[in-house]
């Protein structure tokens, strides 16, 4: 496949060809990831600058670093940002053309999470987005942000 989600854990290196969603105010690389957490796999991000496992998930209000996740690597062609006006599903049926956003988890009632990507405090940073939400959350300096101009992958 041309995308897909690879298995990292113990600090393995993050892979040459893992698919960049985001960068910092001082253009470090972001990447997107998923990890288990609260019965739920959840979209997150990671970077070889973050601490505590170079990953981390948002959920709850807050930013959970975690060291065991799957980063999404591949062929960045394949692959293209929509915007989100409202929610989801809605920017999704006003698209034209076949389009496959990325289900990168899904919450522990089984609602399907998405690749978001936002900018916040100068930075573009991958998250996630449910499908009837207006919003995205990013982890960030701790916490959960949700940001209502953002876009899917």
């Amino acid at each position: 496949p041309p995308l897909r989600w690879v298995l990292l854990e113990g600090g393995a290196p993050i892979p040459s060809d893992a698919l960049q969603t985001g960068t910092e105010v001082d253009n470090e690389e972001l990447y997107s990831v998923r990890a288990w957490f609260k019965g739920g796999v959840h979209p997150g991000k990671a970077g070889e600058h973050l601490q505590d496992g170079r990953a981390s998930i948002s959920y709850g209000g807050l930013e959970h670093p975690v060291s065991t996740f799957e980063i999404l690597i591949g062929d960045s062609s394949y692959a293209r940002w929509i915007d989100v006006t409202s929610t989801v599903s809605e920017s999704l049926s006003q698209n034209r053309g076949p389009i496959y956003p990325i289900e990168a988890g899904r919450e522990a009632t089984g609602e399907p999470l998405f690749v978001a990507q936002a900018q916040y405090d100068m930075g573009w940073h991958p998250g996630k987005a449910a499908l009837h939400d207006d919003h995205c959350c990013v982890g960030y300096g701790g916490g959960e942000v949700w940001i209502r101009s953002f876009r899917i992958l």
